[in-house]
């Protein structure tokens, strides 16, 4: 989960995450850079902005820095809906070296 306003940008892997990389919960916006992620159980960006869910899309933006790796983060347009509100865990395979 996010804070509105805020960025992912610490060089960070996400290895067998059960439902999703991000989870946006707010209105605001926020960046991600040099994220690399794998066996990701579903969605990788799982954006309910505020609940709103207008018709020009989620009240929350994600950017794109870039150097996001694994297939994570798009092709999504940056603020849309992608809302699962309970997503099915998927159990991750056993962990593995980089």
């Amino acid at each position: 989960m996010l804070a509105p306003d805020s960025s992912i940008d610490a060089d960070i892997r996400v290895d067998g995450a059960g439902t999703s990389v991000v989870s946006a919960r707010s209105a605001g916006d926020a960046t991600s850079e040099n994220v690399d992620a794998r066996n990701v159980g579903a969605a990788g960006v799982n954006n309910c902005g505020s609940f709103n869910l207008t018709p020009s899309g989620s009240e929350f933006t994600l950017g794109d820095l870039d150097g996001n790796d694994g297939g994570w983060l798009g092709p999504y347009p940056p603020n849309v809906i992608s809302c699962a509100d309970r997503p099915a865990v998927v159990p991750p395979p056993a962990p593995s070296s980089w």
